[in-house]
């Protein structure tokens, strides 16, 4: 065998040992005919026409075939291993003595060890090799130490499109979608219900990377934050359609996980191969920064994973323009104004915005403006008014530029997050609009991050 034990009575051999009875059984069982093979029609798409257009729009045109599987199903490998299996010597044997070397998970020991020789059984069908037995012995065990697991993640993204097929960033495949993305096979009773969470249509790029996680809960807080700095690359409704996990772990959930909310938004835009280097980085610098919708401390969220939030829900949302607009007002707001500040909050909102946005060659004087008429709009929005029409006569340029400017000040507030206080930093802004040290000062700090122009 190729891995070692501390003696030939411990788990790994009595996990051995139990591989082995389940090969025996299932290789009887095949020899006798007594394994349940039952005939279910299947069902998948396939497509004759599959093209990838502007903006990420693929035009398809697809037929479905049906077809006949003969399987052991997973109901009868239940009652296999649950006979056969579970209430031989050697499982109460291996689930005694793991329930010694794992003393915190021995009320789950059991049921962990089903798992494990559900997985052998399916995989003894077809036959099990040594070394894939002692594979199959490894990762239990590590997954019962709780040693992290390879997971391999696909996200489907609305938001963005790509100009080539593919981009390479370091640990991560940016991608177009193919056929052999949607011609997934299915049980036809299943299709009927509609049950399946995956999407039916192509997404217009599919992010595609493996991470080492102890658990489908790391791995799906990944997907949020990266979803999350591809939405501050640039202006985009971005956001995941679906998403698929997989793994060498044999306790780890695996499948594909839809949306809690149908995806909506209104802004998108273009990747290409140019990019490459800027999204590498801005990536790997932002991810680690971003706020987790529920995290895994109570406590006094930061300004800028406020301001973050109320980001994402006006880029994400469709419908009415002030609402959006008032959603990219109160991002500014978290970032811009100090707690205790309550008059003249329009003009100071607006003078340290065209502040700092200077710096990135904004024009101070229109950000100012247009930061005053979007406060407007939102003043009357939140408090139930009607906005005058005259006002949204240029809404939907007024309200990407609010947006704009709250991913721009949004990007170099989350990596000053432990470096200086928000009051601190905001003190600073009202003095550049004074004195030219102060100005030199923030240029200085601005040099040191990754600042988008």
């Amino acid at each position: 065998m190729a891995f070692k034990t501390k003696s030939s009575n411990g788990s790994s051999a009595k996990l051995w040992r139990l591989g082995n009875l389940i090969r025996t059984q299932v290789a009887d069982a095949k020899a006798q005919n007594k394994l349940v093979q039952t005939s279910e029609t299947y069902v998948r798409p396939k497509f004759a026409t599959f093209e990838y257009k502007n903006e990420g729009a693929v035009n398809t045109r697809h037929s479905m075939e049906y077809f006949d599987k003969s399987q052991w199903r997973w109901k009868h490998q239940h009652e296999f291993v649950q006979t056969l299996i579970c209430s031989s010597p050697q499982f109460q044997e291996c689930a005694k003595s793991l329930k010694k070397d794992f003393a915190k998970q021995a009320p789950q020991i059991e049921q962990s060890l089903q798992q494990f020789a559900m997985v052998v059984a399916a995989a003894a069908v077809e036959d099990v090799s040594n070394e894939t037995l002692v594979e199959f012995v490894s990762r239990y065990l590590a997954d019962l130490n709780g040693s992290p697991a390879q997971i391999k993640v696909s996200i489907w993204l609305i938001g963005l499109w790509l100009k080539q097929e593919e981009i390479s960033l370091p640990g991560m495949q940016l991608r177009r979608p193919k056929p052999a993305d949607l011609e997934i096979e299915e049980p036809l009773s299943l299709a009927l219900l509609n049950l399946r969470p995956r999407s039916t249509s192509a997404p217009p790029a599919i992010a595609e990377f493996e991470i080492r996680a102890r658990s489908g809960v790391d791995a799906q807080e990944h997907v949020e934050r990266v979803t999350g700095a591809l939405r501050l690359f640039r202006l985009g409704s971005v956001q995941e359609v679906q998403y698929s996990l997989s793994s060498d772990s044999l306790l780890l959930p695996a499948g594909t996980h839809g949306p809690i909310q149908t995806p909506v938004g209104c802004y998108k835009f273009e990747v290409d191969g140019s990019d490459t280097e800027k999204l590498a980085s801005f990536i790997q610098k932002l991810t680690p920064l971003l706020p987790l919708r529920f995290p895994h401390e109570a406590g006094a969220r930061q300004p800028a994973d406020i301001a973050f939030f109320r980001y994402t829900e006006a880029v994400l949302r469709g419908g009415d323009l002030e609402g959006r607009i008032t959603s990219g007002i109160t991002s500014l707001e978290a970032l811009f104004l100090k707690g205790k500040e309550r008059a003249e909050l329009a003009q100071r909102l607006s003078l340290r915005i065209a502040s700092l946005l200077r710096l990135l060659e904004q024009n101070p004087f229109e950000v100012q403006e247009k930061v005053h008429q979007a406060y407007d709009i939102r003043s009357t929005h939140i408090h139930g008014g009607q906005v005058e029409p005259e006002k949204l006569r240029n809404a939907d340029d007024l309200c990407r530029n609010i947006l704009e400017y709250a991913r721009l000040s949004l990007v170099i507030f989350l990596q000053l997050k432990g470096v200086i206080e928000k009051d601190d930093f905001i003190g600073k802004l009202d003095r550049a609009l004074l004195e030219f040290k102060s100005l030199d000062r923030i240029k200085q700090q601005l040099d040191s991050l990754l600042v988008p122009k």
